[in-house]
């Protein structure tokens, strides 16, 4: 069996509307769709690409997609998941990162990539969370130790305030 890859991206907090790109696509509601060579390409509004075939565009993809991104991640907070995809021979559907398909059209791979991005997309917003809390650490600390906190009021509330940006 030949098998073919799946490759998402979460890039930044969204885009602009990418209708004015100067790229062919199609929109399938709110997902932009782009095919460069054999590679499909699934842009969601929230700042995931999904890539469908052999990779070899994804990067001049991204370069030419990146004037539209939103609050662009830096390289360390891009999250990336692969996939193998292949023909379905059973009843299977995924199986050890291999995603079995029976049907290619476009409308099947744009409801799996919608999976996949919002899943890339979740692990994104837990990372935000897992900063957030690492910041606030120290004070949950000097308070747990000593039952004070050796700091102003008026530093404590810059401290909460980190929580809400």
């Amino acid at each position: 069996m030949s098998y073919s890859k799946c490759v998402g991206y979460s890039l930044g907090d969204g885009f602009q509307d990418l209708k004015d790109i100067p790229l062919k696509f199609e929109k399938i509601r709110e997902v932009y769709v782009f095919k460069v060579q054999d590679e499909l390409f699934f842009v969601f509004p929230y700042g995931v690409i999904i890539c469908w075939g052999e990779q070899a565009q994804v990067d001049s993809f991204i370069k030419q997609i990146g004037p539209y991104l939103l609050n662009a991640y830096e390289a360390k907070d891009i999250q990336r998941d692969d996939f193998m995809v292949g023909q379905a021979q059973s009843n299977k559907l995924i199986d050890n990162d291999i995603i079995y398909i029976q049907d290619f059209s476009a409308e099947i791979l744009v409801s799996i990539s919608h999976a996949i991005a919002q899943s890339l997309k979740l692990a994104s917003l837990e990372l935000e969370v897992s900063y957030s809390i690492n910041k606030v650490t120290p004070v949950s600390l000097e308070l747990s130790k000593t039952g004070k906190i050796k700091r102003s009021k008026k530093t404590i509330s810059k401290t909460r305030g980190k929580l809400f940006l």
